[in-house]
């Protein structure tokens, strides 16, 4: 026997109908699902098969075979175990299809047959009203949201049992009058109240911040850990500097920290990989900041263009590239400086002179990677330590 159930999907904020249909038919005793399920609705067939047989209904063994239409929509959620019970008992006769065609059915089932509330009731009815229906079977707890929809009649229900009694026509419609007004009083909308769509909410988040992702390029000795300091407090961003979680990894010898060591200390760059793998776990660690500035990553455009599908993944552009210039010779007094202070083993001439090399070479071709995306601002380095943060943040400024 064959059997059809309306009830629907929260996509975002909006309603998607779906229908569920049972087939019964003679084979081996199977209990199956299709139609682009999540795993928490695959789960409804051990829910659904073990509240049936706690309530009392018998099911002959047969080859049961439920179907979610549309195909192409992914199913998700416990609104569908009522109508796949419902749809069940339909199939095996306990319960006529022309009284269920009039319904529609939404609300998850416990083991022992108790109807338990769901997400959403309220456009999922709206919904089925503007498809023509007229009536609803919810579950108890969500009959006062349902009622909202004016012109339907809701049928309240707490148990299997009793929604086959109000299929048979045995039961009552929930008439409880409510205010819309009312219910919305100091009521604040919430993200929590839309379902899936990350990248959307991440969007909306991030172009109310004020503030997106910031890139810095410049040689070695340019400056750019100075001024990062400074732009991160300013603009409440996140500081990921490849350098500082470079040595960090070396400061406490982890098997990174060693495979970098030997490379910096040859003056070569590290690989794409390495980087990418350090810069993706950074960024998952800091959320609730306005944006990232990025300090030292990319050095090439191969880098470049991963950090572009990274941003893109998670929904935020790139605000602007600042690419600070200094000469040569006066990078090199730096570094050389530094490596007396700090102690740097990679800050020495022969070093310095192929970092700058390397820079040149491939570097250099990130800035033009972005004049092309009309993200590209230069800025004149080899200014006091103030001069040049005036310059930076007077072109951020112009970016907004």
């Amino acid at each position: 026997m064959y059997s059809i159930v309306s009830t629907a999907i929260i996509h975002g904020i909006q309603s998607v109908p779906i229908s569920v249909e049972a087939d019964v038919s003679d084979g081996l005793p199977v209990f199956e699902m299709v139609g682009f399920l999540a795993s928490e609705v695959q789960e409804a067939k051990e829910r659904v098969r073990t509240a049936l047989k706690n309530c009392g209904f018998a099911l002959p063994p047969k080859h049961i075979t439920i179907n979610f239409t549309p195909a192409n929509i992914r199913k998700s959620g416990s609104g569908f175990d009522l109508p796949v019970a419902v749809a069940v008992l339909t199939a095996f006769g306990y319960i006529r299809q022309e009284m269920v065609r009039e319904y529609f059915v939404a609300g998850e089932v416990g083991l022992n047959g108790k109807v338990q509330p769901v997400n959403g009731i309220l456009p999922m009815v709206a919904e089925a009203k503007e498809r023509g229906m007229k009536k609803c079977m919810v579950p108890w707890e969500n009959a006062g949201e349902a009622a909202l929809v004016s012109d339907m009649q809701v049928f309240a229900v707490k148990n299997l049992a009793d929604a086959v009694n109000i299929l048979n026509g045995n039961g009552e419609y929930f008439d409880t009058p409510y205010n819309i007004e009312e219910m919305q009083t100091g009521r604040i909308l919430d993200f929590a109240d839309v379902s899936g769509q990350v990248l959307v909410k991440r969007a909306c988040e991030t172009a109310v911040s004020g503030m997106h992702n910031l890139l810095f390029v410049g040689p070695p000795g340019a400056g750019k850990g100075t001024q990062a300091k400074k732009i991160v407090e300013k603009y409440n961003l996140a500081h990921l500097s490849t350098g500082d979680m470079i040595r960090k990894e070396i400061a406490e010898g982890t098997e990174l920290g060693k495979i970098a060591e030997e490379i910096i200390a040859r003056g070569e760059l590290l690989s794409d990989e390495f980087v990418v793998r350090l810069i993706e776990n950074s960024m998952a660690q800091h959320r609730g900041v306005n944006g990232f500035l990025f300090d030292g990553f990319p050095r090439t455009v191969a880098q470049a263009e991963i950090l572009d599908r990274m941003l893109e993944k998670e929904g935020t552009p790139l605000k602007g590239l600042i690419c600070i210039h200094v000469p040569f010779e006066e990078l090199k007094r730096r570094m050389l400086e530094r490596a007396k202070i700090e102690g740097r083993a990679d800050d020495n001439e022969e070093a310095i002179a192929k970092r700058f090399r390397e820079y040149n070479d491939k570097t250099v071709h990130v800035a033009n990677h972005y004049k092309k995306k009309g993200v590209h601002i230069d800025v004149e380095g080899n200014c006091p330590v103030e001069e040049v943060f005036n310059a930076i943040t007077k072109a951020i400024e112009e970016m907004k």
